[in-house]
């Protein structure tokens, strides 16, 4: 997949041109469909992520939340209330440094598994 968007990043700049854009609009509304709401109420979201240093050292953890469309409007009502209740200190922060390090496991349906640290 990586492979086949290389090869087709020379035609990238041809996608805001209007017809482009209006057919490719047209095909992503007749091909691609979101989920049910039974499945956003439901399914289940699994991530795994893992870091190593040049040492060889690695740490890896897994994270579960709710399904990825109801978990991104979860998230984002709360950050907002946190924000307008003056949770956070005007500037530009990323996510962690704006909410800690820890607000996704405060959001409901969340399942923060530890992190393993391991040597190589």
């Amino acid at each position: 997949q990586v492979a086949r968007l290389r090869r087709l990043r020379p035609l990238v700049p041809l996608a805001g041109w209007p017809p482009i854009k209006r057919w490719l609009q047209r095909r992503v509304r007749q091909r691609v469909s979101g989920p049910t709401a039974e499945m956003r109420s439901s399914a289940r979201t699994f991530l795994w992520g893992e870091a190593r240093d040049a040492a060889g050292r690695s740490a890896t953890t897994r994270l579960e939340t709710p399904e990825a469309y109801a978990f991104t409007a979860t998230a984002a009502v709360a950050a907002v209330v946190r924000v307008l209740s003056g949770g956070v200190s005007p500037g530009a922060w990323t996510p962690s440094q704006a909410f800690g390090a820890h607000f996704v496991d405060e959001l409901s349906g969340v399942v923060a598994h530890p992190i393993a640290l391991s040597e190589p």
